[in-house]
């Protein structure tokens, strides 16, 4: 699909659900900055029953963040203030849950039916054939 696709990531805690996801989507940020945001968002995702701070703390240094960088910009409001920019933005979008994708035409709620959403790309760029580089 070449440059006709744009991935973004979205933060879309749902803290309802996850006491500590939006403290997660804000370590996130910051590994982000640390130029180690997949890194940390896979570590995130696959641990998602293990988010409180001791656990964020460790899997930051597994990734080897700056730790004192990670502590000092925890105070810094610009993480917390992404994270709910993210957040506010999804609900304008009609978003209710994640993962979703969303595209120029409509919404597309996506856990565990890849194929689908795979389809639904072919079918906006015309393609006739499209396998996902990364397992979601």
């Amino acid at each position: 699909m070449g440059n006709k696709l744009k991935f973004v990531f979205r933060n879309f805690p749902l803290a309802e659900m996850h006491p500590d996801a939006t403290r997660a989507a804000v370590t996130a940020e910051i590994a982000a900055s640390q130029g180690k945001f997949w890194e940390m968002h896979d570590i995130i995702f696959e641990n998602q029953e293990d988010l409180d701070d001791e656990s964020l703390i460790r899997y930051a240094a597994e990734i080897e963040l700056d730790m004192q960088k990670l502590n000092s910009d925890f105070q810094k409001p610009e993480f917390m203030e992404k994270v709910e920019n993210d957040f506010e933005s999804g609900v304008r979008s009609g978003v209710n849950g994640t993962p979703s994708f969303l595209s120029m035409e409509k919404s597309i709620m996506t856990v565990g039916k890849k194929i689908n959403f795979l389809k639904h790309l072919q079918s906006l760029f015309e393609v006739k054939e499209c396998s996902p580089t990364k397992e979601f």
